[in-house]
């Protein structure tokens, strides 16, 4: 037999493996034999005697695999299903947990066909391995051992999470130990791949062939590093290597332990070398050499790199096949993406693929749903509509098809198409609901899609009353679970002299009524002011007690008519929400869930942010509103004076959702009335807008200037998300040398941004700090905010200017002090050691910044000398079109990521 075993030995308490080898088996082995090469291993890396039959051949249970010495190995293999590994131990009866073992190094020991006679050691040698043995000699190198050990678990564990700043120092160690020394330096290799550091990739690359030329996974890194800085010979020259150290090393392997895709991937990158360097005729052949082999069609490089081939040949039927075969095997992969975008916005491609995958089968819904995703992900926009158009024409009562096309549209600013969209779909599916099984329960009637069309008509006037929504929670630190009443009330009720003193949350609890404020000032009072807490109308306190696991096309249902809500609050349609929410509210109460928890967070998510900006407009007579008698107009299409004036002079609020809370506000700027109109980029962060970028949110922002008219005042908010996922994030990935980089080359991005928007749109501009929100980055925050303000500030142009409001957000409960009557430096200690909070009235939903904060946007637009003004017209109202012309910043960047 040709076979070679895995043998894990583990140090004498047996908890941690202490080093793992191969052995090559010969046909006549028996279990005595390697029991005898075990031992005098073990003696050689441990510096201890083992008697040959002192250990135990056992399998990954820990039961021993043979009680006799002399049972042929091959035998106790076979028995094993398989398995070809095993573990040693230096005591009996000891478990083991099976580890991944490195590949046979050159210290393999050939296990002889007779077992050999240890000798027995001189007493001097005996003296030197008592010696040892003692306490103070071994235990030393036993704790450097069990270090080596925790360091090589520790770098698994951090290159699968990518933590590649922690694993740097852990590869290090081992390389300095000379222990799993090509492990180590193949995951420095990949860290380099990753950080774009192709230099160093190679060069840990190659000390890795150096530690163990069998390894063909080194070869392979060094060749992806090769391809990337474009040596594409020497790409070529060594995976032609690799691909014969794998063979090599697969002709003493058994065949379900080889890793076939391994070699597949090798040559696949060395035909793609092969055709960048323009042998194009030879790198053909070689990915056609592989056609024979039974695994191709599962191996999605080789799949990707001949569709890419075939496409670029405009072999279209052959490169569809091989592009559609990719997309089954459902890995997530870039190229399949970017291949995906090169077919499908070619005009043949697209063609060709509807002929081999007709449109004729509500079946077929489900993959042009998958394509529209994965085309909107590099910003093809407009194809990613056609596919979903297919989809839902094909399956036109999935919600979901309708909840991703509407996306889509967002991204494009095409919310009147929304609109319509929606129309269409709860007209056609009047009858669609939740729990219509249970025809008994009211809900399946009162929530119907029926309902929610009626809740988009123009809703009836309703001589003197007017609509009030209040939004209840049972503490300030759980928004997730308030509810949102909304009620008719009269219009001269005391609710519409309520002023900005007036808290927006009634709590459910009334202890929280009684805890101390944490900000110092004592205005703010917490109650309803149209009545006591016990004459709200709790949708989550109906009679009947019944609550429903939602199922998938529920929860894809009540996520469209969350959007529907974002939409037009988007549009400004104000005046229409009271109803939708009414109706929303009735199912979120009947989920056995909380739905923030479910798939469709996001929605919920943007839903409950608004409910509660509608809640504080309904109680609070914001600056530049005559009372809340405003609150829920339809801002843009008002005949009343003060909304008319105001949107002459619009301000543009753009940014992630912290845009939201200052939207459909009146701003008295310079005393004159000025309309806050939120322009929404879904998810978008400053390292999105670099010029490289092809992801979406770049293209929303785009698409989102476009639509925002030449030379108007526009509010940049953006920066958050930056702060809360992204920085930290890439700073564990090794991506820069520290924090403070991480945030001035982040930064950097966004200012190009603003440069090129002035030349490019005329722009005035002004920009927002990062709304220091969350308890959990807001040291961060402030940090980030110290940085952006002086990148700002060195700008020294007067049509980009820094809001310098940050610090009036925020204060220190133990002093008393707001931020902003603290020097720098004191701000930063007190940031850095937990102390700063959010003040209490600027707290909205544990997320944004409540609509009250707009009193310091006020003041410090007012500070700030007079812009020319350039009043929008009548006409203009609103920019709201979406037919502008694209938005071209400068041409480099006008030219990357666009469709």
């Amino acid at each position: 037999m040709s076979k070679k075993v895995y043998v894990h030995v583990e140090i004498k308490d047996g908890t941690v493996p202490i080093t793992t080898f191969g052995v090559p088996v010969a046909s006549d082995s028996t279990v005595a034999s390697l029991q005898d090469s075990v031992a005098k291993h073990l003696g050689k890396v441990n510096n201890q005697s083992f008697e040959p039959r002192s250990v135990v051949l056992s399998n990954e249970h820990g039961k021993a695999v043979a009680k006799s010495g002399t049972v042929s190995l091959a035998d106790v293999i076979e028995d094993q299903e398989g398995a070809v590994d095993f573990f040693i131990f230096s005591k009996p009866n000891l478990v083991a947990k099976s580890v991944n073992a490195p590949s046979p190094s050159s210290s393999s020991t050939k296990v002889a066909s007779e077992s050999t006679e240890t000798k027995k050691p001189t007493p001097a040698a005996k003296d030197e391995v008592s010696a040892k043995s003692t306490p103070t000699a071994a235990a030393p190198a036993q704790s450097l051992k069990a270090e080596v050990l925790e360091a090589h678990r520790k770098l698994e564990e951090n290159m699968k999470k990518k933590l590649y700043q922690k694993c740097k120092p852990l590869a290090e160690l081992l390389i300095q130990q000379n222990t799993d020394a090509s492990f180590a330096h193949n995951s420095l290799a990949l860290i380099g791949l990753e950080t774009k550091d192709f230099d160093q990739s190679i060069r840990h690359a190659k000390n890795a062939v150096q530690a163990d030329r069998t390894n063909p996974n080194s070869y392979y890194i060094m060749g992806k590093a090769f391809v990337q800085k474009g040596q594409f010979e020497d790409a070529v020259d060594i995976l032609d290597k690799g691909v014969k150290v794998w063979k090599a090393r697969s002709a003493v392997t058994a065949p379900k332990d080889r890793n076939e895709h391994l070699c597949l991937d090798m040559i696949s990158l060395q035909a793609e070398a092969m055709f960048a360097d323009g042998d194009h005729n030879e790198a053909a052949n070689l990915l056609n050499s592989l056609m024979g082999n039974p695994h191709c069609d599962r191996n999605v490089n080789v799949l990707v790199t001949y569709a890419s081939f075939a496409f670029q040949y405009r072999k279209l039927e052959e490169a569809v096949v091989a592009f559609l075969k990719s997309i089954a095997l459902k890995q997530p992969d870039p190229r399949i993406t970017k291949l995906a975008v090169d077919i499908l916005t070619s005009r043949e491609g697209f063609q060709e693929f509807m002929r081999q995958f007709p449109p004729n089968m509500p079946e077929s819904a489900e993959v042009y749903a998958f394509l529209g995703t994965l085309v909107k992900e590099m910003s093809a926009m407009d194809t990613s509509v056609v596919l979903y158009q297919i989809a839902t024409r094909l399956q036109p009562e999935n919600p979901s098809y309708i909840l991703n096309l509407v996306h889509v549209l967002e991204v494009k600013q095409s919310l009147d198409e929304s609109l319509d969209l929606l129309r269409s779909f709860y007209t056609k599916n009047a009858s669609m609901g939740f729990r219509q099984q249970q025809s008994s329960n009211a809900i399946a009637m009162d929530t119907t899609c029926a309902r929610m069309l009626e809740a988009m008509q123009p809703p009836s006037s309703s001589s003197g009353r007017r609509c009030q929504i209040t939004w209840v929670v049972e503490s300030p630190a759980n928004h997730h679970r308030g509810f949102a009443q909304v009620e008719q009330v009269p219009v001269d009720s005391d609710a519409n002299t309520a002023t900005a003193n007036t808290t927006t949350v009634v709590a459910a609890n009334d202890e929280d009524d009684d805890a101390p404020s944490s900000d110092a000032e004592t205005s703010l009072s917490r109650g309803n002011s149209s009545g006591s807490l016990a004459a709200l109308n709790n949708p989550f306190d109906d009679p009947d007690h019944h609550m429903y696991p939602f199922v998938t096309r529920e929860l894809d249902l009540i996520a469209l008519y969350a959007t529907t809500v974002k939409v037009f609050y988007l549009k400004g349609l104000l005046s229409h929400l009271p109803t939708m929410i009414t109706l929303i509210e009735r199912i979120r109460a009947k989920s056995q869930v909380a739905l923030h928890e479910t798939l469709v967070r996001n929605e919920l998510a943007y839903y409950q942010d608004i409910v509660q900006i509608l809640s504080v407009r309904s109680h609070v007579a914001l600056y530049g509103l005559p009372d809340v008698s405003f609150a829920l107009n339809d801002p843009l299409k008002s005949n009343k004076p003060e909304w008319v004036q105001a949107r002459q002079r619009p301000l543009y609020l753009c940014g992630d959702s912290h845009c939201l809370s200052g939207g459909w506000s009146i701003l008295d700027v310079h005393s004159l009335p000025r309309l806050v109109i939120p322009k929404l980029v879904t998810g978008v962060k400053h390292w999105h807008l670099r010029p490289e970028s092809k992801f979406y949110p770049k293209e929303n922002f785009l698409q989102t200037i476009a639509s925002i008219p030449l030379g108007s005042e526009v509010i940049f908010v953006l920066g958050e998300i930056d702060c809360r996922e992204g920085l930290l994030t890439a700073l564990e990935r090794g991506l820069y040398p520290s924090l403070e980089e991480a945030m001035k080359q982040t930064i950097g991005i966004f200012v190009k941004m603003v440069k090129d928007l002035k030349r490019s749109r005329k722009f005035r501009m002004y920009i927002h700090p990062v709304p220091p929100v969350l308890n959990e980055t807001r040291a961060l925050v402030m940090m980030y905010n110290d940085f952006y303000r002086q990148a700002i500030q060195d700008l020294q142009d007067a049509s980009i200017v820094w809001l310098d409001f940050v610090g009036d957000l925020v204060m220190d409960p133990s002093t008393v002090r707001l931020g902003s009557q603290m020097t720098d430096a004191e701000l930063t200690a007190v940031a850095s050691a937990g102390r700063l909070t959010l003040r209490e009235k600027y707290r909205h939903d544990g997320t944004h910044l409540s609509p009250l904060y707009l009193e310091l946007l006020e003041a410090n637009l007012n500070r700030l000398p007079p812009a020319p003004m350039v009043a929008a017209g009548a006409g203009s109202a609103p920019a709201a079109s979406t037919t502008a012309a694209k938005a071209t910043p400068s041409s480099s960047s006008s030219s990357s990521g666009r469709k």
